[in-house]
């Protein structure tokens, strides 16, 4: 959140995408995965795709947003030392309990934040319906995600998430009429092609 505050959306969604790569290197230490040659290319591919639907040119240069970068360049390796967390607790425990105690040690971790400021807890009760929801769909993709890293090491099931881009290029063609085909098609074909070699390598695993 810290890293959109100080770099353009682009800029820093770039940095966000790489996180892929940088599991190539601590799933391994962290959860002894190893990758074939065939999976880093894969991954490779689906994160060339994915940098190539999210960079858009800014009028803000990148050393004008150097903060940014470096903020987005350490949550991309947390997300990727999150990911390897997760891998291990499935390991060892049921996707379901694994999220449940995740989100209630997140909650304990940043409920003094907010319930000691009362504008908080009536922004809390005022967007209750909205949160619901996305509270519903976050435990949706959580559950989801940990179930697929129970069969799958960490830089594929990153990578396969990645086709959630695939669907916004085609939201923004067919409901907000977006052009620039060539280049979307194109990180479309490279991020599919990856996912169907990390999808063919996971099932002859």
């Amino acid at each position: 959140m810290h890293a959109f505050a100080h770099g353009d959306i682009s800029v820093v969604g770039l940095f966000f995408s790489i996180s892929p790569l940088f599991l190539l290197i601590t799933a391994p230490l962290i959860t002894e995965d190893t990758t074939s040659l065939e999976g880093i290319l894969a991954v490779i591919a689906v994160v060339g795709g994915s940098m190539l639907v999210i960079y858009r040119p800014s009028q803000t240069g990148w050393a004008a947003q150097k903060k940014g970068i470096l903020l987005a360049l350490a949550a991309s390796f947390f997300f990727s030392l999150n990911t390897c967390f997760d891998r291990l607790a499935v390991q060892h425990g049921t996707p379901v309990f694994a999220g449940f105690t995740m989100t209630l040690l997140s909650a304990a971790f940043l409920a003094p934040f907010i319930l000691l400021r009362r504008e908080r807890v009536d922004s809390l009760r005022h967007h209750r319906a909205g949160l619901w929801l996305r509270g519903f769909l976050e435990i949706a993709f959580m559950v989801g995600k940990l179930y697929a890293l129970q069969f799958l090491q960490p830089a594929y099931v990153t990578g396969i998430l990645r086709l959630s881009l695939v669907f916004s290029i085609i939201g923004g063609r067919v409901f907000f009429g977006e052009t620039d085909t060539v280049r979307r098609l194109l990180a479309a074909a490279l991020i599919i092609g990856g996912v169907l070699v990390i999808g063919w390598l996971g099932l002859n695993s």
